[in-house]
């Protein structure tokens, strides 16, 4: 059973059950890049769209160098 508080699941659970809208993607080489994590629009006050981003992972040989992607077909 899981510890974690019922609103903090309940946010974990709806982004893995929306459709991503970007991968994010870091460069760790020339020409090299990794998926690392994914991002899912959001409205917010004022009608504004924002994003709310999941990293996964950081990459070792990452500088900081990051993209948001639509997805690979393979990816979905």
């Amino acid at each position: 059973m899981s510890r974690r508080a019922p609103a903090q699941r309940a946010r974990e659970g709806q982004c893995e059950k929306r459709k991503r809208d970007f991968v994010v993607r870091a460069k760790v080489k020339d020409d090299v890049w990794v998926m690392m994590g994914a991002a899912w629009s959001a409205q917010l006050k004022d009608n504004v769209t924002g994003y709310s981003l999941k990293i996964n992972m950081m990459p070792v040989q990452w500088k900081g160098d990051a993209l948001l992607m639509p997805p690979l077909a393979a990816e979905e």
